[in-house]
């Protein structure tokens, strides 16, 4: 996730300097008919599955103020003292959280169980932009309240849709992850996942970093990420890049279901490995290792959802099939063990 920042400025003339415009329904509407066209492959073999996350991308969309992104250009009386407001917000609920719920999350936390605090996260992170006095006040003109029963009505029409608060990478993962919940995904088969960019040239508290969801219906797997990938940004393993692409590659590709979900994504990206392109092409006439190849194709997935997100460099070649791993990812820890104050390792 980028640092936060100003949104792009204007030119002498007043023009918007040369970034493309994000069109938030536009986008949305795009992934919704993929998914109700069979774009996905993956989701045809889940149909509960695919309905959920179609309703998550329809209730979520409302919240899609990427005010970070380098490429999205959303609300221009945004300001960078804006997300702080949210994140104070959110750390007031957590730690006003009720008795019920904190006892819960220290159960959680006690046992090592990452899916509860995730989930419970989620939860928190839902309330703060839920709330219809932070979106008010969170703005610098009148926002709509975002309750839930006023989402669709909202999502689906834009006249009706007045901009809200401002959403990171972060945020935007764990209310998407939120909503799934909510649409009856099992929380157990999801990972809220952080890739962040190695540089040792660059300070590591300014490095770049991405967070996003991955789905597998192989617990299995996700678990051995746990491992193998290290929990909590701190304790990510050597090699964390390398070991989570080989960890995706064993999956059973006839039966099992792997999704990595991007909304913070400029196009609300879905990325099912099961959609082979001309770069897959490319790679199985190169190759006949059948495992290498679903390895090669894999990173280069991933590499360019992390170039679009800067923790890759702008020049870094995904169509170069070698083993370089310029980024490392563990599953976030969002709420420390140490700390009932921690933000989640994402946040800046």
């Amino acid at each position: 996730m980028f640092p936060i920042q100003k949104l792009p400025g204007t030119s002498a003339a007043g023009h918007i300097n040369q970034k493309p415009l994000f069109v938030r329904h536009e986008s949305t509407n795009n992934v919704i008919d993929n998914i109700e066209n069979k774009y996905y492959p993956s989701l045809e073999k889940d149909f509960i599955l695919k309905d959920s996350i179609r309703s998550a991308f329809h209730r979520a969309s409302v919240f899609f103020n990427k005010a970070n992104r380098p490429d999205v250009i959303t609300d221009s009386a945004c300001r960078a003292s804006d997300i702080r407001t949210m994140r104070t917000r959110l750390s007031a609920y957590i730690d006003n959280m009720p008795d019920d719920l904190e006892k819960e999350l220290d159960e959680a936390k006690a046992d090592g169980d990452l899916v509860t605090v995730q989930r419970i996260y989620a939860e928190l992170v839902a309330k703060t932009y839920q709330d219809p006095l932070s979106l008010q006040e969170q703005t610098s003109r009148q926002t709509t309240s975002a309750s839930p029963e006023t989402i669709e009505i909202i999502s689906e029409t834009e006249d009706k849709y007045i901009e809200g608060a401002p959403t990171f990478c972060g945020e935007m993962s764990y209310l998407f992850y939120h909503f799934l919940c909510q649409e009856g995904v099992d929380p157990n088969e999801m990972r809220v996942i952080c890739f962040t960019q190695e540089d040792p040239h660059i300070d590591p508290d300014s490095l770049n970093n991405h967070a996003l969801i991955i789905y597998s219906s192989n617990k299995e797997l996700l678990k051995k990420m746990e491992n193998y990938c290290g929990v909590g940004e701190h304790h990510d393993h050597d090699g964390s890049y390398s070991h989570f692409i080989d960890i995706c590659t064993e999956r059973n590709q006839e039966k099992d279901v792997l999704l990595l979900i991007d909304p913070w994504n400029r196009d609300n990206k879905i990325i099912d490995p099961l959609i082979k392109d001309r770069v897959f092409e490319y790679i199985k006439n190169s190759n006949k290792d059948e495992q290498k190849i679903e390895k090669i194709f894999l990173k280069h997935l991933v590499d360019t959802i992390l170039i679009e997100s800067e923790v890759l460099p702008q020049d870094h070649n995904q169509y170069d099939f070698n083993d370089l791993w310029e980024a490392s990812i563990c599953i976030d820890k969002p709420i420390d063990s140490s700390s009932d104050e921690s933000e989640g390792d994402y946040q800046s």
